[in-house]
């Protein structure tokens, strides 16, 4: 698989990393950032991301860095820069759709883990202790917006923030869980139309004010039109499982991947593995 998508990324990461340099260091921050990509690529740490024999000759950097050096570098707003920037551009190849899908994504970790940034929260089929993947995601390879948070943050409140992201107008779908009167609100000032079905479908919906958006979106659900429009949502369940499926994918977070900062970088790097496969098999 690395045959096919390393040479892209390799090529890119290189053009962004020559605009954007740090004076006075040995290794430039695209060879932090193609070490690093290469550990995710395979599922390694760092550390044998910096052996030269677990690269391919013709796209082995010339000089390999400590893995302390990565670590720390990685930190640096410059690198970070390359992999918000890696995200734009794999945006910028597709047309945004006027339909997203808002949902979560749990990550767990052992519930004996010592990680002090993990916590208790609702996962898959129960409590669980780790992180949460937060993502807004449309018809583009890369999500529209994504957060990583601790397990117990309230996905209505990190969707509050996320949406905020979005450009133009449409629809944004999520489950029940989403149904709040300020997520509406906040969704309607973002141009979007918030499509989550009610929580307690078989009460009223009371007596206090009810946001525009809210009572669009229970109008709406009780049409045909709308109906067909939430059944879209599904989509996001195949996009998380492409993202998941893959010899790359976001599996099972590692053992040496702990702190919402690593976890967060790993993410990002997963997310911009998949997105190069998906438009590599799209083109």
């Amino acid at each position: 698989m690395e045959r096919k998508l390393w040479p892209e990324i390799y090529r890119l990461v290189k053009r962004l990393g020559k605009g954007n340099p740090t004076p006075g260091v040995v290794h430039q921050n695209e060879t932090i950032v193609m070490i690093f990509l290469w550990a995710n690529l395979f599922d390694r740490p760092v550390n044998w991301a910096c052996q030269p024999g677990n690269w391919r000759r013709s796209w082995r950097p010339a000089s390999f860095p400590h893995a302390s050096t990565i670590s720390r570098r990685l930190k640096s707003a410059p690198v970070q820069q390359i992999l918000d920037e890696l995200e734009d551009h794999l945006r910028s190849r597709q047309t945004p759709g006027i339909v997203q899908m808002v949902d979560g994504k749990p990550l767990s970790v052992s519930r004996y883990s010592k990680d002090p940034d993990a916590r208790w929260g609702h996962g898959a089929g129960g409590f669980a202790k780790g992180y949460k993947l937060h993502l807004i995601w449309g018809n583009r390879a890369f999500p529209e917006a994504w957060q990583l948070q601790p397990m117990n943050a309230a996905e209505p409140q990190v969707a509050m923030q996320m949406l905020t992201r979005l450009t133009g107008a449409g629809y944004v779908l999520g489950d029940g869980v989403y149904d709040i009167n300020q997520l509406h609100q906040r969704a309607r000032e973002c141009g979007y139309q918030l499509v989550a079905p009610r929580k307690f479908p078989h009460k009223g919906i009371g007596k206090r004010a009810r946001d525009p958006g809210r009572l669009r979106c229970i109008a709406l659900l009780e049409t045909k039109f709308g109906q067909q429009l939430h059944h879209w949502r599904d989509s996001i369940e195949r996009q998380l499982g492409q993202l998941t499926n893959t010899c790359f994918g976001l599996k099972p977070l590692p053992n040496w991947v702990r702190r919402l900062d690593r976890v967060r970088r790993w993410v990002q790097g997963k997310l911009i593995l998949n997105a190069f496969y998906r438009l590599h098999h799209s083109s």
